[in-house]
């Protein structure tokens, strides 16, 4: 339950929940299938709707991950993922969770490393200033965005940790992980 897990952190004096997870996963072989709720996009926005309204009630804000969304693809903690679904695929069934969390006022968004070729085909999207424009533009989101974790494989092979910070800043992300 929501709310019981927001007592938890605030217990402690977290004021951030790095969750809900807004991820579309529909192959329970996927790598991040486990970390979802295993629904469709449908199933997947009213979840998300519902968990940033209570911890709104809580006081404890609330992070969708992994934008633009993880789908059924390979594990970026220990690989560079490129995901070549097309970006009408995205729009019609990944973003779905992510605009209901936006709409609802979910307070951050925290990026994938996973390159999303048919957004930007050159960089992991937590390095991407497309898509943070997708994420700011499209979507309207005006929170603060962030990271995944910088020391991930899925980045961490493709740019040195001495410059990986400094390109997520660049990209428009608020907040290195």
């Amino acid at each position: 339950d929501t709310a019981q897990k927001a007592d938890i952190l605030t217990s402690y004096g977290i004021q951030l929940g790095l969750f809900p997870v807004a991820d579309v996963a529909t192959d329970p072989n996927a790598f991040i299938y486990e970390r979802t709720i295993g629904q469709d996009a449908k199933g997947t926005s009213t979840f998300v709707e519902i968990v940033v309204n209570s911890l709104k009630e809580t006081q404890v804000a609330s992070t969708l991950k992994h934008f633009p969304g993880y789908g059924n693809n390979l594990d970026s903690h220990i690989e560079i993922v490129r995901d070549e679904r097309p970006i009408e695929e995205l729009r019609q069934n990944d973003f779905l969770p992510f605009q209901a969390g936006i709409k609802a006022g979910v307070d951050s968004i925290l990026v994938s490393p996973n390159i999303v070729t048919s957004i930007d085909p050159d960089v992991p999207a937590s390095i991407s200033p497309k898509i943070n424009h997708v994420l700011r533009d499209e979507l309207g989101f005006n929170g603060v965005v962030m990271t995944d974790d910088m020391d991930m494989v899925g980045l961490a092979d493709f740019i040195s940790q001495e410059e990986a910070g400094l390109a997520a800043l660049k990209a428009g992300n608020d907040l290195v992980l």
